[in-house]
């Protein structure tokens, strides 16, 4: 069960980087879901734009991601649910 909790902080890293950079406050929502969404695809992780939500306030741009990894063993299955964001300050 390890990869995905791997796979799972490698995307965390990913959307830090990402809200970091100033010019990512000035993208559309559309533009920053879909970039949000290929950078899991990079990692094989199975997001979709829609699963992307993004807050903008006073403080800056929120990132969060919603998705989940069904592993399989031998005589059962387990669903893990993960909840990465990011947020600028």
């Amino acid at each position: 069960m390890f990869p995905p909790y791997l796979d799972n902080f490698k995307l965390q890293q990913s959307l830090d980087e990402l809200v970091a950079r100033p010019e990512t406050a000035a993208l559309s929502e559309e533009i920053l879901r879909t970039e949000v969404a290929n950078r899991a695809a990079r990692l094989g992780i199975p997001v979709r734009p829609s699963q992307v939500r993004i807050a903008r306030g006073e403080e800056g741009i929120r990132v969060e991601v919603a998705y989940l990894v069904r592993v399989d063993f031998p005589f059962y299955t387990v669903d893990l649910h993960f909840r990465p964001s990011a947020a600028a300050r």
